[in-house]
């Protein structure tokens, strides 16, 4: 995922996230909360992914290509 492209908000200076640069195995976890709003309002349960680790390494346009 490009986390790049989503780092600042539309109209806003301000980070939606910002990575650690010390304990960054135990401080850049991250996890995905999801929750579903149907066209009738009805609401899903909130589904929530495991932790997951993300790195500042910046992939090439080569490796982008390839990594989906």
């Amino acid at each position: 995922m490009d986390l790049d492209s989503v780092y600042k908000m539309d109209g806003s200076e301000r980070p939606v996230y910002k990575l650690a640069k010390v304990h960054t195995q135990e401080r850049n976890l991250f996890e995905l909360l999801v929750q579903i709003v149907f066209t009738d309002n009805n609401v899903s349960d909130q589904f929530k992914s495991k932790p997951f680790l993300i790195k500042t390494k910046r992939l090439s346009e080569e490796q982008i290509g390839t990594s989906f």
